[in-house]
């Protein structure tokens, strides 16, 4: 074939497909630029040469700046992603991934779509180059002035990746024409483009928006690819003259019944998944083994140069007509035995840098052999580029999930084992420990019962079946021996709270989710002054203030039957009403007793009630958004990788609404702050915020910075209202159960508070708090029904530990299961599975103490349990000494739903005036 040649066009007469189909065997896809009309004169016109000459080369350089700049720049959202959730518009939203997936999921997923269309309408791709060109760089600038979440999507992403859709498949086709033999050697070098943006434009960006914020950022970098890529879009030209659209023969589909066909995309897709996985957890990987903050960064740059010499040269391979499955089985195998061997086994940065080389050079071939793949299915010139793009999706849908699949495979991400062969390579030692068979492969069987509500009794059914001694997950081993807890919870055995609890970070890390031992030690130095005793006298007030109001809507609903907006259940169900007795009231306790909670803990932190009591009604949403999340946290939690992946799992809601939840939550504790900041308050009020207001930064004697506040407050919010609601039900609930336990209560409480009792009689702290059977109801209650049952897991931080006599290699994860340990007749006798109150009297009760976990343990133990327990002993001795209670429906059950607590769905009673 020459590089020159003499096409005869006939205008406007219509040309054969036999005519077009030679013209096209010479360049595959015909131009539409601009040509004149020849009234039907025959006219000669020379093409340029190609696989070669000027027009090839500038057509492929500019080619190579349009992908190397504008597809560069999505794939390197990862920077932008970390800013974005650091900064108040966007912080503690999951959903910024969105944005760079969208963006660079057009480019991939949106081929199929856009080349159908080019081949049927060619003389429209400069067109579509002038219109996709704008609005790539117009979704830049408008995104600079997004400041939510919503208008971020809408810019730099749908704006910024379907402008590129439009112009960049238009080009690609222009390449096919100048490229025919020596395809794959453009093919190669385009590929690799992307390449050599990923290995500068990351640190750029990250310069960019740490000194200039990300709206310089995206204006600065708006007009910097439009002053790169604009010059060369005059460069962006066809080969072939101008066509009529009645020349271009229609796209034949018969490829789809080529078996190669199905088998190069199967293979694709499957290179495709494997193929993202270094650049995911390289970096992680690196920074578990200490080599610097910037090792990630570098290694992954490395990999994208060699990503550019690796496609160049398979490329120019198969332009050799090098056999395809070699070049395949070369790319994929080379890259395979890298991650098994080099990967593996690597513990030092030179190691690593080899593997960076051997796998970037290997890995990214494989793309590069995707112009031969087509030919290789179909020699049809309308099918060939629909076959490209195929391939193209089918990467698209590897990078898409890459993440979730990787997470199936990698847990934590501080280790190199896969979990596809954590059983064979045993390095934690493990495999001896007996449990479900699934859980030595896979975090899947807690995530199952985790979010079947039952993970505290799962594995309390494995102890049964095991013994003290149960994998819960490749990493994970649950110890039910009461030593365990000293061992695993206690003090100096430099243990730290697994990634369990990433999946309950607030706007930032909290006192009670930060995994670094020094971070938490600093802000333990200034939360501790919130809970002191000294603080503790000034808290009192806002708890008794919130108990009046409670006891005054008790006596509005047995008197009138209607509290605020909440009316006495009889009044609507004629089922309770007939059970009802006069001076009775019928209410959802379980419910009143979370308006309690919010109540004391809005008071408490941030300077005002919520108001759920004197309504009657939670006005906020709050304790269903407190519920959804906790019951969202303890299952990610068993998965932390997914939680950045929820907000795509609609194939179970609860995963959405639980993010939604923890999403809304926050905004409700930020906006309480705000507006306790805002408000007028008594200089003499001293409540938690004004502790955490008053703080100093133990490191810079400074203030404390306001997101560190936020998240503090928000902490205690959520810690403070779910605990002491739930188990305030559950003392009811279970005294009423125990009817001759309930009369030994009241009987202790009549002594302290004889009748008449005020109206509005609270009991005070100083009154209540030694008080030995209301102390012993509330420990049995919280041993039987405690407010956390699952295990707190906690990682061997160094070297070896020794655990109830068994040895833990670095890396493993120890829980002591609550609900297990709490029932273990070692420590509680042979009536272990009994309401005994009276087990706590005495002198018995300090050994009982030491494998209590109703607050936790050891220095990451709940640090406001004296607020808790003065909560709750006041709400006790008040309630029991002023009402009675009974079931409506003593012949049923009651429904304990396990989240991160264990909650009384609803709690359905009768109550009235004990003195009336």
């Amino acid at each position: 074939m020459s590089n020159t040649e003499l096409v005869t066009v006939v205008l406007p007469q219509p040309v054969t497909p036999s005519t077009f189909q030679a013209c096209e065997r010479a360049s595959p896809r015909p131009e539409d630029i601009e040509g004149e009309p020849t009234n039907g004169r025959r006219a000669e016109q020379e093409l340029a040469p190609i696989d070669g000459g000027s027009a090839a080369w500038r057509l492929l350089c500019a080619a190579f700046m349009f992908e190397a700049l504008l597809w560069g720049f999505p794939l390197s959202f990862g920077v932008f992603q970390e800013y974005y959730s650091k900064i108040p518009e966007f912080a503690n939203n999951r959903y910024i991934s969105v944005v760079g997936t969208i963006a660079s999921g057009f480019g991939y997923l949106g081929a199929p779509v856009v080349m159908p269309f080019i081949q049927r309408y060619q003389r429209w791709r400069r067109q579509m180059i002038w219109v996709g060109w704008p609005i790539c760089i117009a979704g830049l600038v408008l995104g600079s002035f997004a400041s939510t979440l919503e208008m971020l999507v809408l810019t730099q992403g749908v704006a910024y990746g379907l402008g590129f859709l439009i112009f960049y498949y238009p080009i690609l086709s222009m390449v096919n024409e100048y490229w025919i033999a020596r395809r794959g050697m453009a093919y190669g070098v385009l590929c690799g483009a992307s390449g050599v943006s990923g290995s500068i434009m990351p640190f750029v960006l990250h310069a960019l928006l740490a000194k200039y914020g990300y709206r310089t950022t995206l204006r600065a970098v708006a007009v910097a690819l439009a002053l790169l890529t604009g010059p060369l879009i005059p460069l962006l030209k066809g080969r072939l003259p101008r066509s009529e659209r009645a020349t271009i023969p229609k796209i034949n589909w018969a490829f789809f019944r080529n078996p190669l066909f199905w088998v190069y995309s199967v293979s694709n897709l499957l290179q495709g998944f494997g193929y993202f996985f270094p650049s995911l957890y390289l970096p992680s990987y690196a920074s578990s083994l200490r080599l610097g903050g910037k090792s990630g960064a570098l290694l992954l740059a490395l990999m994208s140069v060699c990503q550019v010499g690796g496609q160049f040269v398979f490329g120019l391979l198969s332009d050799h007509k090098v056999p395809l499955n070699i070049l395949a089985c070369l790319s994929t195998i080379v890259a395979a035995v890298a991650c098994l061997t080099m990967w593996r086994l690597a513990n030092s940065l030179p190691a690593l840098i080899v593997f960076a080389i051997v796998y970037g050079f290997f890995g990214a071939g494989f793309t590069a052999i995707w112009a031969r793949m087509s030919t290789a299915i179909t020699d049809d010139v309308t099918a060939g580029p629909i076959v490209f793009s195929l391939l193209n999706f089918g990467k698209g849908v590897g990078n898409v999930l890459a993440g979730p699949l990787g997470g199936f495979l990698v847990s934590n991400l501080k280790s190199s084992i896969y979990y596809a062969v954590p059983y064979i390579s045993n390095k934690l030692k493990l495999n001896s420990i007996p449990g479900p068979v699934v859980a030595h492969f896979s975090h899947f069987w807690t995530l199952y019962h985790a979010r079947k509500h039952q993970l505290s009794l799962a594995v309390h059914e494995q102890h049964k079946k095991y013994g003290d001694f149960v994998r819960l997950s490749p990493d994970h081993v649950s110890i039910a021996h009461p030593d365990s807890i000293r061992d695993i919870l206690g003090y100096n055995n430099g243990f730290t709270k697994s990634e369990f609890y990433y999946a309950f970070d607030n706007i930032e890390q909290g006192i009670f989710t930060t995994r670094n031992r020094v971070l938490h030690g600093r802000k333990r130095k200034y939360v501790s002054h919130m809970f002191s005793p000294k603080a503790m006298i000034n808290f009192e007030p806002y708890i008794t203030q919130a108990l009046k109001t409670l006891g005054h809507q008790m006596d509005l609903l047995i008197d009138t039957n209607q509290a605020g907006a909440y009316q006495s259940l009889g009044e609507s169900n004629p089922a309770i009403k007939s059970r009802q007795n006069k001076n009775e009231a019928a209410l959802d306790v379980a419910m009143w007793s979370a308006f309690l909670a919010f109540d004391i803990i809005g008071d408490l932190a941030f300077g005002a009630p919520f108001g759920f009591t004197a309504a009657g009604y939670d006005s906020a949403g709050g304790i269903k958004k407190l519920r959804d999340r906790g019951e969202w946290c303890v299952t990610v939690g068993q998965m932390p990788w997914i939680k950045t992946w929820t907000p795509y799992f609609y194939f179970d809601k609860f995963f959405v609404q639980g993010l939604r939840a923890a999403e809304a939550l926050a905004k409700i504790g930020i906006a309480a702050v705000d507006k306790r900041r805002k408000a007028t308050v008594d200089p003499n009020r001293k409540d938690i915020l004004y502790y955490l207001l008053s703080a100093k930064d133990p490191d810079t004697g400074g203030k404390i910075p306001d997101r560190e506040i936020n998240a503090e407050a928000l902490t205690q919010l959520i810690a403070g209202s779910d605990t002491t609601g739930n188990t305030i039900t559950h003392v009811i609930d279970m005294l009423i159960k125990h009817p001759d336990k309930l009369k030994k209560l009241q009987a202790e409480l009549d002594e302290v508070y004889p009748s008449p009792l005020p109206a509005d009689f609270i009991s005070m702290f100083s009154e209540c708090k030694d008080l030995p059977y209301v102390n012993g109801v509330l420990y049995e209650t919280l041993r039987l029904r405690t407010t956390v049952s699952v295990g707190l897991p906690r990682v061997v931080t160094s070297g070896n530990a020794t655990v109830c006599g068994r040895v833990f290699k670095e890396g493993t994860v120890l829980s002591t299961p609550t609900y297990t340990t709490h029932r273990d007749p070692r420590v509680w006798g042979k009536n272990a599975l009994k309401f005994e109150p009276e087990r706590w009297l005495g002198d018995a009760r300090f050994e009982l103490e030491k494998a209590f976990l109703g607050f936790s343990y050891g220095p990451r133990a709940c640090i406001g349990r004296n607020v808790a327990f003065m909560e709750l002993k006041k709400t006790v001795a008040t309630l029991f000494r002023r009402f009675e209670y009974r079931l409506v429906y003593p012949e049923k059950d009651t429904f304990i739903r396990e989240g991160f607590h264990l909650k009384c769905q609803e709690l359905l009673v009768f109550i009235r005036r004990r003195d009336a």
